[in-house]
């Protein structure tokens, strides 16, 4: 039997006699039958508070106050300074553009003191509008130190494993605000390494840059992947870098 604490109209003491008693009398349609406890019942009174575990096991939703989290401060803990909990924070949006990743700077073509911009179209440099005019594109595949130029069909296509010298021709187109004039041609030089290039075939397309170099003009070395925008207007937006490796290769180097 199980005994509440505070109940009113039984006593623990009531409670005990109940239990501890032979049995009780069932009203049946023959007349009152007592029925008798069986000798091996246990018979006890537990208090509020003071259950021992064989009953509490027997209930799967059983409270346990030595089991529940409970939070400092927070009135279901039963805290007396829950009166003292500071209010909830107030919840402010992020600034979006501290979450905006800033772009690089673009990368601008300087070559012989003149800025070129991306290598095409018109632009204005200090107090005058350039144009610049490509006139001519040539690619070498640089193979076992010797050089070969391919045809114009094919000079867009590269193989990783390869290095190449692309040379550029181009002239400038100058505008004042009165007259357009054009200045004399020039050219530059291109050597591109592939990733998977052997560092006997970088150091030799190096190498092969300044013999191809008759103009003296300037040299820059371009690595795949990192491609900036005047070398990749060269080729007009056709630049197609191949990882496999070449099957044909002629016979007569330039």
């Amino acid at each position: 039997a199980w005994y509440q604490r505070r109940v009113r109209g039984v006593s623990l003491k009531q409670l005990k006699s109940l239990v501890s008693g032979s049995g009780r009398r069932i009203q049946s349609d023959t007349g009152s039958v007592l029925v008798e406890r069986p000798d091996w019942g246990i018979n006890t009174v537990t208090i509020q508070g003071k259950e021992p575990i064989a009953l509490r096991e027997k209930f799967s939703d059983w409270p346990e106050p030595g089991r529940i989290i409970k939070m400092k401060g927070h009135t279901a803990s039963g805290d007396q300074q829950a009166s003292l909990v500071a209010p909830s924070q107030v919840l402010e949006p992020y600034p979006a553009e501290l979450m905006h990743r800033n772009q690089p700077a673009e990368e601008i073509l300087k070559l012989e003191n003149t800025k070129l911009g991306r290598g095409r179209g018109t632009f204005k440099s200090f107090q005058e509008e350039v144009t610049v005019i490509t006139d001519d594109v040539k690619t070498w595949l640089v193979h076992e130190y010797k050089n070969y130029i391919l045809p114009q069909e094919y000079h867009h296509m590269l193989y990783s494993n390869e290095g190449y010298v692309i040379r550029w021709e181009y002239h400038l187109e100058e505008y004042d605000g009165f007259v357009r004039k054009n200045k004399s041609k020039r050219c530059a030089y291109f050597f591109w390494q592939g990733s998977e290039c052997e560092v006997n075939m970088k150091g030799a397309t190096a190498l092969m840059t300044v013999e191809l170099d008759k103009e003296k003009g300037p040299q820059i070395r371009v690595v795949q992947n990192r491609e900036p925008p005047s070398f990749l207007n060269l080729f007009q937006g056709k630049l197609v870098i191949r990882t496999d490796k070449r099957q044909l290769l002629s016979r007569n180097p330039s």
